[in-house]
């Protein structure tokens, strides 16, 4: 947008107007833990932000660099496009993505793309660097800046036309099984877009089952009910019904200890690949007070989340 004006100050701003969205984890800590879901990836990432904010920001650096030959026309242009393509790029991730916010609360979770995939990330920054170290060469910077686009941009659809197909492999394998699957969702499981888990809808409960391009096996699928009975008495409370419409409906409830448990299923397990009945990553504990009032705890998914990765590898190259 500004490279031929400013070179790589462009890029600095570029990144700042980028990171502007995530911002929204700082105010995360002042909610309780299940407003704080819709907090992050909320208004900060919806559209309408983009434009909202895009102009003061132009403004204001319009001020800080008076002295140099470009527009506030052309700054908000600048934060325009790296604050709209932010939330568009979450999106495919799976943690949802309030991009229409406040209009709607619905989010958008495309799942086709780990949070963090090194395909992703390391060609374009490979051409970032490329597009820095050129300095004054217009020609190598455009260059490179377009290739960095286009590589992402095409893997970004390559994983979504993946997702699909795989998605639609374990749809014949559940059919072989003589399971009919309601609704499902197929989603890339950390750092890869090679090994797959689905989520199955079915009766009255969930097939979850795990495969890689290089399986040679069929696919086993564990079944989890989904235990709504253990929250007959409050599932009406209003922090309940949040978690609901923030999972979509695709939830399990556990017991463990004496202890109820939320489980978000999207999320998958923490090293599910190898382990069909391990917990689920995304977990609340339910806590029912003596005076009827419903309490929710945050599980330990910072930690968990990463537990089972050394098996990741392994099970990435089939079975």
């Amino acid at each position: 947008m500004l490279g031929k004006k400013i070179g790589n100050k462009a890029l600095l701003w570029g990144a700042i107007g980028g990171t502007i969205p995530d911002m929204d984890v700082i105010l995360s800590p002042f909610f309780d833990p299940v407003d704080a879901l819709f907090v992050h990836r909320g208004f900060s990432h919806s559209l309408i932000f983009s434009f909202l904010v895009a102009p003061l920001l132009g403004w204001l650096l319009a001020r800080i660099y008076r002295k140099a030959d470009v527009s506030w026309k052309e700054w908000t242009q600048l934060f325009f496009w790296s604050l709209f393509t932010h939330p568009l790029l979450d999106a495919m991730t799976g943690y949802g993505t309030g991009l229409f916010e406040p209009f709607s609360n619905y989010r958008v979770d495309v799942s086709s793309i780990f949070i963090v995939d090194p395909l992703y990330t390391l060609p374009f920054l490979f051409c970032l660097i490329g597009v820095m170290s050129a300095k004054n060469n217009l020609e190598k910077r455009k260059s490179r800046n377009r290739l960095g686009l286009i590589f992402s941009t095409g893997y970004l659809l390559f994983t979504f036309l993946n997702q699909q197909f795989m998605q639609s492999g374990f749809r014949k394998e559940l059919e072989i099984k003589n399971i009919s699957a309601e609704r499902m969702m197929t989603v890339p499981t950390p750092f890869n877009t090679v090994l797959w888990g689905t989520v199955a809808e079915a009766g009255e409960g969930y097939y979850v089952g795990y495969r890689s391009w290089f399986d040679k096996q069929p696919t086993e699928f564990a079944f989890f009910p989904k235990n709504d009975s253990l929250i007959t008495d409050i599932k009406n409370d209003e922090s309940v019904q949040k978690l609901i419409r923030f999972s979509k409906g695709f939830y399990i409830i556990s017991q463990r200890d004496e202890k109820i448990f939320f489980n978000d299923v999207r999320f998958a397990q923490a090293g599910g690949w190898t382990d069909l009945k391990a917990d689920f990553v995304f977990s609340f504990e339910i806590v029912k007070n003596a005076e009827g009032s419903v309490e929710i705890k945050r599980g330990k998914w910072r930690s968990s989340r990463l537990s089972g990765l050394e098996t990741l590898w392994e099970r990435i190259k089939g079975i």
